[in-house]
């Protein structure tokens, strides 16, 4: 699915997961299992936000960059990857808000692929 969501042409991507679900422990973690995957790099993207809460998560997302075009075999790891934490979407111009909801809904309850 994560394949069928992004364009060929497109090397990176912003991930976010369910408003106040990651702590910034798991989003760490999360990039290291991501780091892993062969011309994968990442980056986290913190949260802008006016006020500190201990409820929030200090992170908005994630950033996936691939140093060159993804194979089939790196775009099935990411996605494992990314359904192992939890439900998650792109936040990307190139994909279409009904992609981005249709993906949503068929991850709801999910806990591990």
């Amino acid at each position: 699915m994560f394949k069928q969501l992004v364009s060929n042409t497109q090397q990176k991507f912003r991930v976010e997961y369910a408003p106040k679900q990651l702590p910034l422990a798991v989003y760490r973690e999360l990039a290291a299992h991501l780091d892993q995957v062969e011309s994968i790099a990442t980056e986290l993207i913190w949260a802008d936000r006016q006020e500190f809460d201990y409820a929030d998560s200090q992170i908005a997302g994630i950033e996936i960059k691939f140093m060159q075009v993804g194979s089939d075999r790196q775009y099935a790891l990411v996605e494992s990857i990314l359904n192992y934490y939890g439900s998650w979407h792109l936040v990307n111009a190139n994909v279409s808000l009904e992609q981005a909801e249709a993906h949503a809904a068929s991850r709801v309850g999910t806990i591990n692929p």
